[in-house]
């Protein structure tokens, strides 16, 4: 059983999940992260919401994040 994609996905849930709940991590990948780069769609989504966020000076965390996702 070949679990790299799993170790992937679980690696990149993780770092987002930091990205959502330290307020100062975003700004230090922002130069170096872009959405195309997560192996899945769904975390590819979720990190351009987050660069959005971060683009336009709102407020990062689980809640913002959640509700940006349902627009």
């Amino acid at each position: 059983m070949d679990t790299t994609n799993f170790q992937i996905t679980e690696i990149e849930e993780a770092v987002l999940g930091a990205l959502m709940i330290e307020k100062k991590a975003f700004p230090q990948v922002a130069q170096t992260l872009r959405p195309e780069m997560f192996y899945r769609e769904k975390e590819q989504t979720l990190y351009a919401v987050l660069e959005n966020m971060h683009r336009n000076n709102e407020p990062i965390n689980i809640l913002t994040v959640k509700e940006a996702l349902q627009k």
